[in-house]
Protein backbone atom coordinates (compact mmCIF):
# COMPACT_ATOMS: atom_id res chain seq x y z
CA UNK A 1 0.00 0.00 0.00
CA UNK A 2 3.13 2.91 0.80
CA UNK A 3 5.87 1.37 -1.66
CA UNK A 4 6.95 4.61 -1.86
CA UNK A 5 8.80 5.17 2.15
CA UNK A 6 11.91 2.91 0.14
CA UNK A 7 12.03 6.41 -2.12
CA UNK A 8 12.21 8.36 1.39
CA UNK A 9 15.58 7.37 2.70
CA UNK A 10 18.32 6.21 -0.35
CA UNK A 11 20.73 8.63 1.29
CA UNK A 12 20.75 5.96 4.18
CA UNK A 13 21.87 3.14 2.82
CA UNK A 14 25.65 3.99 3.19
CA UNK A 15 24.98 5.27 6.94
CA UNK A 16 26.38 3.63 9.54
CA UNK A 17 23.30 4.02 12.47
CA UNK A 18 20.10 3.09 10.72
CA UNK A 19 17.44 6.53 11.32
CA UNK A 20 14.99 5.44 13.88
CA UNK A 21 11.28 5.97 13.45
CA UNK A 22 8.00 6.48 14.69
CA UNK A 23 4.94 6.28 13.45
CA UNK A 24 1.92 7.52 15.31
CA UNK A 25 -1.68 6.53 15.15
CA UNK A 26 -3.30 8.03 12.53
CA UNK A 27 -6.18 10.47 13.72
CA UNK A 28 -10.22 10.77 12.03
CA UNK A 29 -12.57 12.89 12.99
CA UNK A 30 -15.21 10.40 12.41
CA UNK A 31 -15.31 7.27 14.65
CA UNK A 32 -17.25 4.71 12.45
CA UNK A 33 -13.13 5.02 10.63
CA UNK A 34 -10.97 4.62 13.23
CA UNK A 35 -10.66 0.99 12.58
CA UNK A 36 -9.61 1.85 9.04
CA UNK A 37 -7.06 4.65 10.30
CA UNK A 38 -5.92 1.70 12.55
CA UNK A 39 -5.15 -0.64 9.86
CA UNK A 40 -3.25 2.31 8.06
CA UNK A 41 -0.99 3.05 10.84
CA UNK A 42 -0.24 -0.85 11.11
CA UNK A 43 0.13 -0.89 6.87
CA UNK A 44 2.71 1.76 7.56
CA UNK A 45 4.57 0.32 10.29
CA UNK A 46 4.66 -3.08 8.89
CA UNK A 47 6.17 -1.62 5.73
CA UNK A 48 8.81 0.46 7.27
CA UNK A 49 9.80 -2.57 9.77
CA UNK A 50 10.73 -4.91 6.54
CA UNK A 51 12.83 -1.74 4.72
CA UNK A 52 16.43 -2.94 6.37
CA UNK A 53 17.98 0.42 6.34
CA UNK A 54 15.65 1.78 9.10
CA UNK A 55 14.51 1.12 12.63
CA UNK A 56 11.08 1.62 13.85
CA UNK A 57 10.23 2.54 17.47
CA UNK A 58 7.47 -0.21 18.77
CA UNK A 59 4.26 1.21 19.10
CA UNK A 60 3.56 0.38 22.34
CA UNK A 61 6.49 1.93 23.75
CA UNK A 62 5.52 5.05 21.56
CA UNK A 63 2.04 4.85 23.11
CA UNK A 64 3.19 5.50 26.54
CA UNK A 65 5.76 8.24 25.67
CA UNK A 66 2.52 10.43 24.15
CA UNK A 67 0.61 9.85 27.37
CA UNK A 68 3.13 11.16 29.69
CA UNK A 69 3.46 13.82 27.15
CA UNK A 70 -0.27 14.32 27.64
CA UNK A 71 -0.96 13.73 23.92
CA UNK A 72 -3.15 11.40 22.05
CA UNK A 73 -1.03 8.97 19.58
CA UNK A 74 -3.17 10.64 16.90
CA UNK A 75 -2.98 14.28 18.48
CA UNK A 76 0.61 15.84 17.23
CA UNK A 77 0.16 19.01 14.80
CA UNK A 78 3.23 20.63 14.07
CA UNK A 79 6.85 20.67 14.46
CA UNK A 80 7.26 21.93 18.27
CA UNK A 81 5.08 19.04 19.55
CA UNK A 82 7.17 16.12 17.17
CA UNK A 83 10.40 17.87 18.69
CA UNK A 84 8.78 17.06 22.00
CA UNK A 85 7.80 13.40 21.74
CA UNK A 86 10.20 12.67 19.50
CA UNK A 87 13.24 13.32 21.73
CA UNK A 88 11.50 11.44 24.34
CA UNK A 89 11.47 8.47 22.70
CA UNK A 90 14.64 8.51 20.81
CA UNK A 91 13.50 8.80 17.21
CA UNK A 92 14.78 10.89 14.28
CA UNK A 93 11.83 11.30 12.44
CA UNK A 94 7.86 10.93 13.09
CA UNK A 95 5.30 10.13 10.82
CA UNK A 96 1.71 11.15 11.28
CA UNK A 97 -1.27 11.56 9.75
CA UNK A 98 -5.09 11.81 9.43
CA UNK A 99 -7.79 9.81 7.57
CA UNK A 100 -10.50 12.42 5.83
CA UNK A 101 -12.27 10.49 4.20
CA UNK A 102 -13.48 6.45 2.83
CA UNK A 103 -15.71 5.90 0.00
CA UNK A 104 -16.54 2.87 -1.54
CA UNK A 105 -17.99 2.23 -5.20
CA UNK A 106 -19.10 -0.54 -6.77
CA UNK A 107 -18.92 -0.57 -10.45
CA UNK A 108 -20.29 -3.30 -12.81
CA UNK A 109 -18.47 -3.61 -16.07
CA UNK A 110 -20.42 -4.58 -19.31
CA UNK A 111 -17.65 -6.13 -21.26
CA UNK A 112 -17.01 -8.48 -19.03
CA UNK A 113 -20.53 -9.39 -18.41
CA UNK A 114 -21.91 -7.63 -15.91
CA UNK A 115 -18.65 -8.50 -13.46
CA UNK A 116 -18.72 -6.10 -10.77
CA UNK A 117 -15.71 -4.69 -9.36
CA UNK A 118 -15.19 -2.93 -5.80
CA UNK A 119 -12.94 0.28 -5.03
CA UNK A 120 -12.45 1.78 -1.85
CA UNK A 121 -11.35 5.43 -2.33
CA UNK A 122 -9.13 7.00 0.79
CA UNK A 123 -8.38 10.82 1.58
CA UNK A 124 -5.03 10.59 3.72
CA UNK A 125 -3.03 13.31 5.01
CA UNK A 126 0.11 12.61 6.57
CA UNK A 127 3.76 14.60 7.64
CA UNK A 128 7.11 13.07 8.30
CA UNK A 129 8.90 15.59 10.90
CA UNK A 130 12.72 15.42 11.31
CA UNK A 131 12.85 15.42 14.77
CA UNK A 132 16.01 17.36 15.46
CA UNK A 133 14.63 20.56 14.07
CA UNK A 134 10.71 19.72 14.16
CA UNK A 135 10.49 20.06 10.03
CA UNK A 136 8.37 18.70 7.82
CA UNK A 137 10.56 16.74 5.41
CA UNK A 138 7.44 15.24 3.85
CA UNK A 139 4.21 16.25 4.02
CA UNK A 140 1.11 14.52 1.32
CA UNK A 141 -2.32 15.02 0.81
CA UNK A 142 -3.34 11.81 -1.47
CA UNK A 143 -6.05 9.86 -2.35
CA UNK A 144 -5.80 6.34 -3.21
CA UNK A 145 -7.75 4.08 -4.52
CA UNK A 146 -7.48 0.47 -3.61
CA UNK A 147 -9.25 -2.06 -5.95
CA UNK A 148 -11.24 -5.27 -4.06
CA UNK A 149 -11.78 -8.44 -5.22
CA UNK A 150 -14.61 -9.11 -7.21
CA UNK A 151 -17.51 -11.06 -5.42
Amino acid sequence: MFPFFFLIFPSFIYSIDKPKIAVANFGTSDYNLQSVAEAITSNIFNALSQNKFVKVVDRSSLAIIFQEANLSMSGIVDGEQAIGVGKLSGVDYLIVGRLHDVKQNVESNPQENGRKSAFVYLAISWRMYRITDGTSVIHLFEVSMEALPAQ
